[in-house]
């Protein structure tokens, strides 16, 4: 697993739990490249993504792998040459600092 979908795939799981109408299903990113190339990330196949779907299987958002606060940190962090084990420690202090705040906001605005 990567980090992202250890600090994130809590929060979706606990959303599915709220709400009745919310149905979960998880898919591997390597069995179903096909999928996941559909919601790439920069060109590569980030996870975890959170594609919202309506009840006949449109398309309705895709959200992910990190809220955007995270991903400028990682993007500035990446484009200056940093390492990717500074980077990664990086955005998990960023992470158990804002316990979760990012992802829900961000999850509201696409909701409504």
């Amino acid at each position: 697993w990567c980090g992202d979908a250890a600090q994130n795939l809590p929060w979706i799981h606990h959303l599915a739990q709220l709400n009745k109408d919310i149905e979960l299903s998880l898919i591997l990113r390597d069995d179903n490249l096909d999928i996941m190339d559909q919601f790439l990330t920069n060109g590569g196949r980030s996870i975890p993504k959170l594609i919202g779907l309506s009840a006949d299987n449109e398309i309705l958002f895709s959200w992910g792998p990190r809220p955007q606060l995270m991903q400028e940190t990682y993007s500035t962090m990446k484009a200056a040459g940093m390492e990717y084990a500074e980077i990664s420690e990086t955005i998990h202090r960023m992470y158990a600092k804002n316990n979760g705040e990012a992802f829900q906001d961000e999850l509201l605005t696409l909701l409504q």
